[in-house]
């Protein structure tokens, strides 16, 4: 079963469930997957998961920025429906990496890199190991931390 299968399998248990808060979710998670498709033009096949893979991660970083926005706004009630929202998106990505398989990756790619090393071709090469298995930012700051 496809991720989008998933997310629509649970969009309709939640609907007999009468689960107003998940069921508000996955609405918007199912509408953010078809206004993509539309976009791209690919709207006559069922999405792949990487690229329901991608559609979650960005809705996700936009609840985490909103988030932080309501946090700095003293707004504690969008704080916790934000939270739940991207607690419910997280149960559809996979586990992000930690920090020492980041490093190990890292590693790796520093012996089998000729000196000397520059940030960008380390990075790249570092980005396309953990394709999608951590945050950039974190990768980033990983990379910078080794080449110091």
């Amino acid at each position: 079963m496809s991720l989008y299968q998933k997310i629509l399998g649970d969009l309709a248990e939640a609907m007999k469930a009468k689960q107003a808060d998940r069921l508000s979710v996955l609405r918007m998670l199912k509408t953010a997957v078809e206004n993509e498709r539309i976009a791209q033009m690919k709207r006559d096949t069922d999405p792949d998961d990487a690229f329901v893979m991608a559609v979650l991660k960005r809705y996700k970083k936009q609840q985490e920025d909103a988030l932080a926005d309501f946090e700095r706004g003293g707004r504690q009630d969008a704080v916790e429906k934000t939270k739940a929202e991207i607690g419910q998106v997280s149960g559809y990505l996979p586990a992000e990496m930690d920090d020492a398989a980041i490093d190990a990756m890292v590693q790796d790619v520093l012996k089998e890199m000729p000196e000397p090393r520059d940030f960008g071709r380390v990075m790249g090469a570092v980005v396309k190991k953990v394709a999608g298995g951590a945050d950039g930012g974190r990768v980033k700051a990983r990379v910078e931390a080794a080449l110091k």
